[in-house]
């Protein structure tokens, strides 16, 4: 599909680049001074949306076959790499000779190989004269080309919205460069101007849409594109996405939709300058010297006839350079690289060989974790033994997002995580990606993990774990929030752990009531044996497991063991485990007297935690947010009596004097009395201790979780990591 109007405005577009580098060259040449037609440079910005708009129109459709996709991305690129590699090649080479044959005509003839060798192959470094430009400087803008037309091929490739991951693409590139700003190939990328080839597709998919555009509109986009790029008179720091994207992306719009005005053999007979625009573009940094230095000779003085002149030339050699340079060396590419391609047999067996898939469970790998980690954990513990080498099974892998490190080292992590996922969706076995979130950074890194999935055409399950996601949200602004329901939208399914967070996502992340799926948490059978708490010198045992924090309620803990009678008898002891401010809630029990019964013993892995709830015979968790905590499950499991808080998804679960005491948050003496009435009640201790196994068994039990998970996978994923037989 040929438009001549597009023709013209490419070939107006060159004659703007031609027009800034004539005045500049005259100048410099007859004065000395740099004195240019700066506007010229928005003919660029017209090159790129037309690029963008172009490449849909000539890309193929999406394939559902892999086979045909990888074959459609290979001829894609190879298409683009003859267009535009051998022409830019032969005007590079050649500039290598002038400068060495007539080093009078070149501003800069100082070369460095590998500044060299990087122009050759598209990647920006920087010249010996500083500047981030190739050996040919109007190339820049041809790394911006085979950028695209690389990552336009890769989205064809994975035969997802191509408009979609190309952009996201772009994005992440800013992302990296805010997290390395000394990169130069990121600083050089990382321009508002990569945007504009998005601009194009947007106006293309629109065009193929089928919806046209009436005359006078499409008219008004003309002009007002011209007054923004000629007339607008924008600000030195202005955007180029703003000053020169929009402009030209208003320009293209309206020259598409007037396309039947240029329908006559007049313009048709002109359209070769369209076709020659890329010469053009080429190889006026060529002629524009030397006519500066032939009127310098014949003693012709004025600035603007000279560059009125020296355009004119440029132009008419450049049509020239393209019927006799172009077209025969596209011609001798064609023949040369026509066996480029790849059978569809040796891509199946190659690329596509097994059928055995995975299951990424995006997570923090790390004790870090909390209960994500655990939940994570023991969902891979209790999959198929088999399930890594039956093609009816996905194997549960892990993907680590955060490592155990800082917040900055995390962002390692990410892209490490990211990478992976390309590398999935690559070898074809990557069934999905369960992602597991919560509250704060975590939320970003996850949304961006879903996002980038997404994009890459891979199913997500969105694992919601957050006890303060509602309260972290509610005080994000307003983009961030659209961000935040962006990403849940993205999901195909949300699971959360019960009523109050299905409300949540459904009320005011708005994802549709269909997509969202309550999955209670389920914890392993006790791995040690229950002691024996009548045994001779048995302490009654009090046991906080957690994270050290306020939010938990380790002071009010403190402060109720201070009140409470049972606490005063010799045989008590109360065990706090988990990392956090250690020193300080030692020196708050110390402040309150209680030092000598209160041990602090540290983080507690699996088996730490396992031998810890074994000997409990109450845990605590005063918390003032929660979901529904794993360690609950787990003393429930273990038969351990459970004083808690009802927040979060707690009192959906629990019926309070059945399966637990709950007490208020913050109510400290309430905390105490319910400490001395299941301490100081063996009776009671004892229904509690029942009541909560029997609910272990009935709703918790980690064959119960998992299966629930499986059953989302296979919706999602057409594939889990248990058998069917088990699920029904």
């Amino acid at each position: 599909m040929k438009l001549n109007s597009l023709q013209i405005l490419r070939f107006f577009a060159a004659l703007l680049v031609v027009v800034m580098h004539a005045t500049q060259a005259i100048s410099l040449r007859f004065t000395g001074v740099d004195i240019h037609w700066g506007l010229g440079g928005y003919g660029v910005d017209i090159f790129f949306v037309i690029s963008g708009f172009v490449m849909v129109l000539a890309a193929p459709p999406v394939s559902s076959a892999r086979v045909i996709r990888c074959r459609d991305a290979v001829e894609f690129f190879r298409r683009r790499f003859i267009r535009v590699v051998p022409l830019y090649w032969f005007y590079s080479l050649l500039k290598i000779a002038a400068v060495f044959i007539f080093p009078a005509l070149a501003l800069r003839s100082v070369f460095d190989p590998m500044h060299v060798l990087m122009s050759f192959g598209f990647v920006p470094w920087k010249s010996p004269w500083g500047l981030l430009e190739p050996i040919l400087p109007v190339g820049w803008t041809l790394n911006f080309e085979m950028f695209f037309y690389f990552i336009f091929a890769i989205a064809i490739f994975f035969g997802v919205k191509r408009i979609a991951f190309i952009f996201c693409v772009f994005l992440f590139i800013f992302v990296l460069n805010n997290i390395f700003p000394e990169n130069d190939v990121l600083a050089f990328y990382a321009r508002t101007i990569l945007f504009e080839f998005v601009f194009g597709m947007g106006i293309a998919i629109f065009y193929l849409s089928g919806k046209r555009v009436h005359p006078i509109f499409a008219v008004s986009a003309v002009v007002a594109g011209l007054v923004l790029l000629f007339f607008a008179n924008w600000p030195v720091d202005m955007e180029r996405l703003i000053s020169g994207g929009l402009g030209a992306g208003l320009l293209v719009f309206g020259m598409v939709f007037l396309d039947w005005i240029f329908k006559n053999k007049i313009f048709e007979s002109i359209s070769i300058l369209g076709d020659a625009s890329y010469s053009i573009y080429l190889s006026h940094g060529f002629v524009l010297p030397v006519v500066a230095i032939l009127m310098i000779k014949i003693g012709f003085s004025s600035i603007g006839c000279a560059s009125v002149f020296s355009t004119i030339a440029a132009v008419v050699l450049g049509v020239v350079a393209y019927k006799f340079i172009e077209l025969p060396l596209v011609r001798w590419s064609k023949l040369l690289l026509s066996e480029m391609k790849f059978p569809d047999n040796l891509i199946v067996k190659n690329m596509w060989r097994s059928n055995f898939r995975y299951i990424y469970i995006a997570c923090p790998w790390t004790p870090n974790g909390g209960g994500m980690f655990k939940v994570a954990d023991y969902l891979t513990q209790c999959q198929h033994p088999e399930s890594k080498l039956r093609p009816d099974l996905a194997e549960m892998r892990p993907l680590d997002t955060r490592g155990g490190g800082s917040a900055l080292a995390s962002m390692a992590y990410l892209l490490i995580a990211l990478v992976k996922l390309i590398q999935g969706r690559l070898g074809g076995r990557l069934a999905g990606v369960h992602v597991n979130m919560a509250e704060r950074l975590s939320l970003f890194r996850k949304a961006v993990v879903v996002v980038f999935a997404r994009t890459l055409g891979l199913p997500v399950v969105l694992h919601l774990h957050a006890a303060q996601l509602h309260h972290f949200y509610r005080n994000l602004p307003m983009l961030l929030k659209f961000l935040v329901r962006w990403s849940f939208s993205l999901a195909n399914e949300v699971v959360v752990l019960g009523a109050a967070a299905r409300a949540f996502v459904q009320d005011e992340l708005r994802v549709p009531s269909d997509r969202v799926s309550i999955v209670i948490n389920g914890v392993p059978q006790p791995s040690v044996d229950r002691r024996d708490a009548l045994a001779p010198g048995a302490k009654l045992q009090l046991l906080f497991l957690g994270n050290l924090s306020e939010r938990k309620g380790v002071s009010d803990l403190i402060s109720a063991i201070s009140k409470s009678q049972v606490a005063k008898l010799d045989n008590f002891e109360a065990i706090f485990a988990g990392k956090g401010d250690i020193e300080g809630y030692t020196a708050k029990a110390k402040e309150q007297g209680v030092d000598k019964v209160i041990s602090f013993v540290g983080w507690a892995d699996q088996k730490k935690a396992a031998t810890l709830m074994a000997n409990a015979d109450v845990l605590v968790l005063p918390s003032y947010d929660e979901g529904l905590p794993l360690v609950i499950l787990e003393a429930l499991a273990n038969s351990a009596a459970v004083i808690c808080t009802p927040v979060g998804e707690i009192p959906n679960e629990l019926q309070d004097g059945r399966d637990a005491i709950f007490v208020q948050p913050g109510d400290i003496n309430g905390l105490a009395n319910a400490i001395d009435s299941i301490l100081g009640n063996p009776a009671l201790r004892k229904k509690l201790e029942q009541g909560g196994r029997a609910l272990y068994e009935r709703k918790y039990s980690l064959d119960m979780f998992a299966d629930s998970i499986a059953l989302v996978h296979q919706r999602c994923f057409g594939v889990a990591s248990r058998t069917v037989s088990l699920l029904q």
